[in-house]
Order: structure tokens, then sequence, then C-alpha cells
């Protein structure tokens, strides 16, 4: 989001994700693949998206910016569940 001050997350480029669209994801993924966050940096991303997509949802948004380097990453760990 603008208003992290993170300059890691600044440089990262993003792209725009219903916030529907990103729940689900996350919940698909979670479900799948909550105690088997193998990577540190996986874990820390997925809760860096699930925290944007609750602040998003509490602030009544229906798009998010998330970092899409991480969104890939995390759809190819083979945990996350296909919505295509």
């Amino acid at each position: 989001m603008k208003s992290d001050n993170n300059p890691d997350i600044l440089k990262l480029v993003t792209k725009s994700i219903s916030t529907s669209t990103l729940k689900e994801k996350l919940n698909s993924y979670y479900a799948s693949a909550r105690s088997n966050l193998s990577v540190q940096s996986q874990k820390e991303h997925f809760d860096y998206l699930w925290d944007l997509k609750e602040r998003a949802i509490l602030e009544g948004k229906q798009t998010v910016e998330v970092p899409e380097e991480w969104m890939t990453e995390l759809e190819h760990s083979g945990h996350f569940g296909r919505t295509h």
C-alpha cells in the first residue's frame, strides 16, 4: 500500500488485484500449506499479504496493490489454489 514506508516493498513492481480474489487465493494457500511454509520469506510474504487483505476488507476497498513477485512466488510454490 502506498502508506507503507518499508523501502524493500516500495521497490517492488505491484499489480492491482481485487480484494475478493486476494482473499480466495490466500485462503486456498493457507488451507493447503498452513504448516508447510518452508521458506521464511514465503511466510513473511504470506503474512504481509494476509494483513493487506484484512486491511482492505476493513476499509471496504474493492482492489489492492500487491507485490507482483510475491504473488508469483506463492502461486508457484505448489500450494496456491488456482482460480483462473
